[in-house]
């Protein structure tokens, strides 16, 4: 079974120093043609806090972590407090063999900001990632006692890291900075470079024994970025910002010709507009002709309706007379059937009679006739019918 090697894991560890008002950067060392100072003490403690204008670089925002010190909602009140500090702080300097006293400058360092981030791009609250968070909080605190005043911890960027804020009242920092310390205390001019290097490594040096050694983190990336001069790093500055400058042509005239596409797709549009005005009046003449002529079938439909409603009721009216008529004419046709069928019973009756009277007769006159001739006297009539 091949076995991933896991990624190297070291400390990381980094101090800055910000002063009431930002340090203006000469321009050759401007890494963006809009950054032309330093950020200030507001400035940082705003992108400690996530305020927006000042953490644009992130980009979804979570609520930060207070694990020290101070809470977030303290933050805004405690920047305020510093700065009023600074303000009314004083210093002496000599001007032909006289101490003078004058306001501390704007441009000097009052907040320490260091920076410390766990090793690994995941944001679990591990048991380890707690032993470190302990460790990291105790030597920040055995380093800087309580003039340490908030630590603030963001899981928003690649790794999660800690900014841990010191000051000394409004009072300069510049001592407590490991680099800038080494290098005030340096006498040599030349030298100030190399010994602000120095004491920056002796710093991370201390840092590694403290907290990466206990948790076996490595003290640097085995894999540092090269260290040039400064003619070399000019030089790769102006490839890149040629490179930039040759992607913001193609970029451009890419633009161009979305440009182009899009005007003529404008044009396109505005033709088409053209033409569906045109269509929509000619539509709109069609439908409200439609409109009319459906108005005025309406409206002749309505006097149809009219007619047939009045026509139906002259036929009720009708058929209600018709049926009167009707039913006084079966009155009449009912009495004349009855009168019809006595007077054929009053026939048939006669009839009868007749038929009797002329059987009488014939059997009468029979009788007589065998009478005479000394025969029978005949005188039974019960077969003639009554």
């Amino acid at each position: 079974m091949i076995e991933v090697a896991k990624p190297s894991r070291f400390v990381f560890v980094r101090q800055m120093v910000a002063a009431p008002v930002g340090v203006k950067i000469p321009a050759r060392f401007r890494k963006r043609k809009k950054q032309t100072h330093v950020w200030n003490v507001a400035e940082w403690i705003n992108e400690f806090i996530r305020t927006p204008a000042n953490s644009r670089h992130v980009t979804d925002k979570l609520v930060p972590e207070s694990v020290f010190g101070l809470s977030i909602t303290e933050m805004t009140a405690y920047c305020d407090d510093l700065l009023k500090k600074a303000a009314t702080q004083t210093t002496e300097y000599q001007r032909r063999g006289k101490a003078h006293v004058r306001k501390q400058k704007l441009t000097q360092p009052v907040l320490l900001c260091v920076v410390t981030s766990w090793p690994e791009p995941n944001m679990l609250d591990t048991d380890e990632r707690k032993e470190w968070l302990a460790l990291t909080t105790a030597t920040l605190h055995f380093w800087y006692q309580d003039n340490l005043k908030v630590g603030i911890g963001h899981s928003d960027e690649a790794f999660y890291h800690v900014h841990w804020l010191v000051d000394l009242g409004g009072l300069p920092v510049r001592r407590l900075h490991a680099g800038h310390a080494a290098a005030d205390a340096e006498p040599v001019k030349s030298m100030k470079g190399e010994a602000y290097r120095e004491g920056t490594r002796n710093m991370v040096s201390e840092f590694w024994e403290a907290v990466g050694k206990p948790l076996n983190l490595q003290r640097i990336s085995p894999t540092p970025r090269p260290r040039l001069s400064r003619s070399q790093a000019q030089r790769n500055r102006q490839l890149q910002l040629e490179i930039e400058a040759a992607e913001l042509r193609k970029r451009n005239a890419e633009l161009e010709q979305i440009a182009k596409d899009l005007a003529a797709e404008q044009a396109q549009l505005d033709e088409n507009v053209t033409h569906f005005d045109a269509d929509f009046a000619e539509g709109e003449e069609y439908l409200n002709q439609r409109l009319a002529e459906i108005d005025a079938a309406e409206e002749s439909l309505k006097r149809d309706r009219e007619m047939v409603q009045k026509l139906k009721e002259e036929f009720e009216l009708k058929k209600t007379r018709i049926e009167s008529e009707a039913a006084a004419m079966w009155n009449v046709i009912g009495e004349a059937a009855e009168k019809t069928k006595a007077w054929q019973q009053e026939v048939r009756d006669q009839v009868a009679l007749e038929s009797r009277v002329a059987k009488i007769r014939t059997k009468v006159f029979l009788g007589v006739g065998r009478a005479r001739a000394g025969g029978w006297d005949d005188d039974d009539l019960s077969d003639v019918p009554l």
